[in-house]
């Protein structure tokens, strides 16, 4: 129960940073992610198989319908050119009326004609015609003229004359439909055989019309509202010339609700597309006789049912699924937290934590051993810390007790100044030099820490020029300062001390004339001044002892403010990566290289 209590304060406290929380979501989505997937992926994968399996199937009826329906134009075409050639109809085409027989010919010719009429549901008729003797039963150019060519998928008022023409012309397929007194009586499609001598000169034709709506039952082609509409199109002018539906014969395809946005042109086989925000398979089958086309359309909300069901299905094993994820995400993290759990109350109260009692070995007596000798090393570091701030304190205070009270010390040097210039009857050397040291005290006592590398330079040259007066014509400076620089904040009294060093340990043993080289430059991120004289300089060991002694952190307890103070200040300040160098040669002189860090 404290377990439960502290998990949930962790949770309370950390919320959604919570290690808790992200090891539970973490733990949930490895589980349940690729069960998603698999799930998407095998669904996916589903409907592609069903849609590929639909395709398919309307594909192979739309087939089944082509191969049916051809094959009737196919022995209807064959018929027409048998009737064409037969002995008796043969007669018929090549003679006149002033043929004994002709009349007796003409009996044979209506038995035989019958008996092929009802070889075969889909026959309706056939109509005769010789240029000979005339019309025999019927014309079906006549036919044609009486029903007019909007009642047809015919073009021209003079097709028969022109296709009688075209010695190239055997064939001809069209649609048609007959009509009397305003009612419809029949719709068909219509064979003609041209009958020609040597294929040049014109005997006549065989007309054979077909009964579409036998055709479509024959082909089975289903029509309903809510499944597959298989229909024939005749491409030269777009017009339904076989469907179940006979409100669709003759019809302009893009008169029809479900084909009016379809390029079936465009469609190689079967494909899926959408009309008004529902998906259809359109199926595109071209015809061997004619010019037309087998198009079928079905709508694939016939399948939703079915997928639906297995939808709902999966639905139901994912939400069950979820349910054991969550249960065993949950498990899972309890045990994988606890470890952070002891973690924690140790961090929060390692004085409580019994060592004694989690002996084994393991990664959370690993882990407290660390901790306590984290906390063990914290403890040194802060003493540490410590020492070092007293150390800075101890450099301050040595800075100040230097100096003498300042309202005191400016009183008292405004006071020897206005002397000089009484007894000297005006301004002087010495006046002049009371007033720069004025200054350059009031720099240095006003209590802020940093100032700007140009300030640092002014002041140390008004300390400089009292230094030339003290020492005449014997000492030169030189200056060599990059404008960029100016802005920098740099520790105060950087410069001025070890200016002071070059010239009371380098220049004045000299004891003759001496040049110091002062040159600041920008590196990188660092800020590098150079105070370079040309002094006595020291011996190697010197130089060694030198360096060693003003990096000793300790030093400071028994020095003054001078170069190690500097150094020892920077170090605190700004860390050991920055501070003083010095370089020297015996009789050459010395150069002190100060690194400081680079900031406005």
């Amino acid at each position: 129960m404290m377990k439960k209590k502290n998990m949930w304060k962790y949770i309370k406290s950390y919320k959604f940073q919570s290690i808790l929380i992200k090891n539970f979501l973490l733990i949930f989505l490895i589980v349940f992610i690729p069960v998603i997937i698999i799930t998407i992926s095998v669904q996916s994968k589903y409907n592609n198989a069903v849609e590929d399996e639909i395709k398919t199937a309307n594909y192979n009826a739309a087939i089944k319908t082509q191969a049916t329906i051809d094959r009737a134009m196919q022995d209807t075409t064959r018929l027409a050119t048998h009737l064409s050639i037969s002995s008796v109809y043969d007669l018929f085409f090549i003679s006149n009326k002033t043929f004994a027989d002709y009349y007796n010919i003409i009996d044979i010719i209506y038995d035989r004609t019958r008996e092929y009429i009802s070889l075969d549901d889909y026959v309706h008729s056939v109509y005769l015609q010789s240029d000979s003797l005339g019309i025999l039963y019927d014309s079906i150019d006549n036919a044609i003229k009486q029903v007019g060519l909007e009642n047809s998928t015919l073009q021209e008022e003079d097709w028969y004359i022109k296709d009688k023409a075209d010695n190239n012309k055997i064939n001809r397929y069209f649609a048609w439909r007959e009509t009397r007194d305003g009612q419809i009586t029949g719709n068909y499609v219509s064979v003609i055989h041209y009958v020609r001598k040597k294929r040049t000169k014109i005997l006549g034709s065989v007309t054979i019309n077909l009964k579409v709506n036998h055709l479509a039952k024959m082909a089975d082609m289903i029509y309903s509202e809510n499944d597959v509409k298989t229909i024939v199109i005749d491409n030269e002018t777009k017009k339904v010339i076989i469907s179940k539906n006979t409100d669709d014969f003759l019809k302009n395809i893009s008169d029809i609700d479900v084909f009016k946005s379809i390029d079936y042109s465009k469609i190689d086989k079967s494909e899926i597309l959408s009309v008004d925000n529902e998906q259809y398979i359109i199926t595109n089958v071209k015809s061997h006789y004619g010019n037309w086309t087998y198009l079928s359309v079905l709508p694939l909300t016939s399948y939703s049912n079915d997928v639906n069901r297995i939808y709902e299905y999966v639905k139901n094993i994912l939400i069950a699924y979820m349910i054991i994820s969550l249960i065993l995400s949950y498990l899972l993290t309890m045990k994988t937290y606890e470890p952070v759990s002891t973690v924690m109350r140790i961090i929060d109260n390692p004085q409580m934590w019994d060592r004694e009692k989690h002996r084994n070995k393991n990664e959370v007596k690993y882990i407290s051993d660390n901790i306590f000798k984290i906390i063990i090393s914290n403890t040194e570091l802060e003493e540490e810390l410590r020492n070092k701030i007293t150390l800075l304190d101890k450099a301050q205070n040595k800075a100040l007790q230097s100096q003498m009270n300042p309202h005191f010390l400016f009183n008292t040097l405004e006071a020897i100044n206005w002397t000089a210039i009484e007894l000297l009857d005006g301004y002087n050397e010495a006046s002049d030099m009371i007033s720069n040291l004025s200054e350059v005290l009031r720099y240095s006592l006003d209590g802020e820490q940093f100032s700007s590398v140009k300030d640092e330079v002014k002041y140390c040259k008004i300390y400089i020029n009292i230094m030339k007066k003290r020492y005449k014509n014997k000492l030169e400076v030189k200056w060599n300062i990059q404008e960029e620089v100016y802005d920098n904040r740099i520790m105060k009294l950087t410069l001025q001390p070890i200016i002071e060093n070059a010239i009371y340990h380098g220049i004045k043993p000299k004891r003759d004339k001496g040049l110091i080289e002062i040159s600041c430059n920008s590196m990188n991120d660092k800020l590098q001044i150079t105070i370079k004289d040309d002094g006595v300089g020291m011996t190697k060991e010197e130089e060694i002892e030198l360096n060693t002694k003003i990096n000793d952190k300790y030093l400071l307890r028994n020095q003054g403010i001078g170069m190690y103070n500097v150094n020892q200040r920077i170090k605190l300040l700004y860390g050991d990566e920055y501070g003083l160098k010095v370089i020297s040669s015996k009789g050459i002189g010395t150069s002190i290289i100060i690194d400081l860090p680079y900031e406005k």
